[in-house]
């Protein structure tokens, strides 16, 4: 299924071309007068002879790219599974076939400014419900919060019911309310023998973590026992040196033990526990060296109009110069996220016109592209708007606006030594 997208005003469309003419019957109707709660606004065109599907998509970003970088926790997995409980119901009360719903990552896309999913519903689906649902949660196990064990017991269990072709509405609310702690609910697990398989996957899944906490423990019990075995040894064999002496000995002992493992202890384990803390977030800033244009703000207007050195840490990467106040945002990273939303964005932009999740660039086999995340005010590249969800080539000194904010952008991975700007 070839997909494309399109920029029409100030709307965003993904297009699936039909291979047959769109037949004239009840579900075709539903579908083109939008009415099914939870499913994207559709409109049909004829170009050339040939008829396209057009979705709306504005100011909303698909499970994939908005899940880049992130991870599933159990609101968010509930949150999800919910929605698609929701849609099936209301394909069946307005008698629509649920197999032609679409659950790929690529095409189930969530409204940030409703913080609701919308879903496609398209005739010429091939797969069914069940093998959709199956490539859902086959995308969702390695990207769940593993640290959540509601979000594993949810994650795990959703998968289980994809294997096995139970894709009832009342198996999924079952097992997201199942493992919802203290909640009084009338979707209560009757069965006993599922209950305890996915304890079964929890237990199996942090045996490796308990597996790796420290022997602390055994290194004071070997300790105490070396101890008392010094002490009969000095008893035994030193008794003529009388008993004062030997508790102070073992005093001392005891003390040496003690201090031996908890320096053990310190330089083994603590460590390990202290980066394994360090928040996401904060690791992130210190990694990238992207800042946001708040935080940059008072540095620059000090600073601006003086030469500066450049670190070592950036010098050779691509950024981009901002026209109006000269700020440099460096692309440090593979994929640089950019938006007005904190948080999930790498180059954080504080202006009512940009989307929250706006605009994407990669850098890959030393070129640079720029792509637009379905913004509502879109992206423009040199004068001209660029089409959502598609790869543009950057060029040295290419202008790119962001809604109203313009943009210069400077490669210095291919850019000439000492070349003056």
């Amino acid at each position: 299924m070839e997909i494309t997208f399109k920029r029409n005003m100030s709307c965003n469309f993904a297009v699936l071309p039909l291979e047959n003419p769109l037949k004239d019957n009840y579900q075709t109707r539903i579908l083109l007068e939008n009415q099914v709660h939870g499913l994207l606004p559709c409109k049909m065109q004829r170009i050339n002879g040939k008829e396209y599907l057009y979705y709306e998509i504005t100011g909303s970003q698909s499970l994939e790219n908005l899940y880049e970088k992130g991870k599933f926790d159990k609101d968010t997995l509930k949150e999800l599974f919910l929605q698609i409980v929701s849609v099936l119901e209301k394909l069946d009360e307005y008698l629509l076939n649920r197999d032609f719903l679409l659950l790929n990552p690529a095409y189930l896309y969530k409204n940030l400014d409703k913080d609701t999913y919308s879903f496609f519903w398209f005739p010429e689906q091939e797969n069914t419900i069940e093998q959709e649902f199956c490539v859902l949660t086959e995308y969702l196990l390695p990207k769940i919060e593993h640290k959540d064990k509601g979000a594993v017991t949810i994650g795990y269990g959703m998968h289980k019911l994809a294997v096995e072709n139970r894709l009832q509405p009342d198996d999924i609310c079952k097992l997201i309310y199942g493992e919802t702690e203290n909640r009084n609910t009338d979707f209560e697990i009757e069965n006993k023998e599922e209950q305890k398989e996915r304890q079964k996957i929890l237990d199996d899944f942090y045996k490796e973590e308990e597996e790796e906490e420290p022997p602390i423990k055994k290194i004071f019990v070997v300790g105490i026992l070396l101890v008392i075995g010094v002490v009969i040894f000095l008893a035994r064999y030193l008794s003529n040196i009388g008993i004062r002496y030997l508790g102070i000995a073992a005093v001392f002992l005891i003390v040496f033990v003690i201090a031996v493992g908890g320096l053990i202890y310190f330089l083994k384990y603590r460590k390990q526990d202290l980066e394994n803390h360090i928040p996401e977030t904060f690791e992130r800033e210190e990694v990238t060296g992207i800042m946001g244009e708040e935080e940059r703000q008072e540095e620059m207007s000090e600073d601006f109009g003086k030469t500066v050195l450049l670190q070592s840490e950036v010098q050779g990467k691509s950024y981009l110069l901002e026209i109006e106040t000269g700020k440099k945002f460096f692309l440090e990273k593979e994929h640089t996220i950019i938006g007005s939303q904190r948080g999930r964005v790498d180059i954080c932009l504080s202006v009512p016109t940009i989307s929250r999740v706006h605009a994407k660039i990669i850098c890959r086999n030393n070129q640079t592209f720029l792509i637009d995340l379905n913004s509502r005010n879109g992206t423009e590249l040199d004068g001209e708007i660029i089409q959502p969800e598609t790869e543009y080539l950057l060029k040295e000194e290419n202008t790119i606006v962001f809604a109203e904010k313009r943009y210069l952008y400077i490669d210095k991975c291919n850019a000439d030594f000492g070349k003056i700007w």
